[in-house]
């Protein structure tokens, strides 16, 4: 059998670059390197002391953490939309009634 270190060492280097490779104007951008930048730092400890052969397994863990982060930072900016969404509507209503009742309440 021939060995495929190579061709693992190469999928580990790409998928932990598809990690850090996250533009600059993504939203949460600071939040969001970090966290992957960690589970880069995981994944590559863990294929440096491991056995070669179990590379694999750490590439495919890292290529399913990736989805399951930008789904998670989707959600997190989907409620920031509505929360900030909301917070507009409400400061409107207050300046609405603010503005009907003549000051009143201030």
């Amino acid at each position: 059998m021939q060995d495929r270190t190579p061709d693992a060492v190469r999928d580990l280097l790409a998928v932990v670059l598809d990690a850090l490779a996250l533009p600059y104007d993504t939203p949460d951008y600071d939040r969001r390197i970090l966290d992957r930048a960690a589970e880069a730092r995981t994944v590559a400890t863990a294929a440096l002391a491991e056995d070669p052969r179990d590379i694999a397994w750490n590439v495919d863990y890292l290529r399913g953490k990736l989805p399951a982060e930008e789904a998670e930072a989707a959600k997190r900016e989907a409620v920031r939309r509505s929360v900030d969404a909301q917070f507009a509507a409400v400061a409107a209503f207050l300046e609405h009634e603010r503005s009907t009742r003549g000051g009143e309440g201030r």
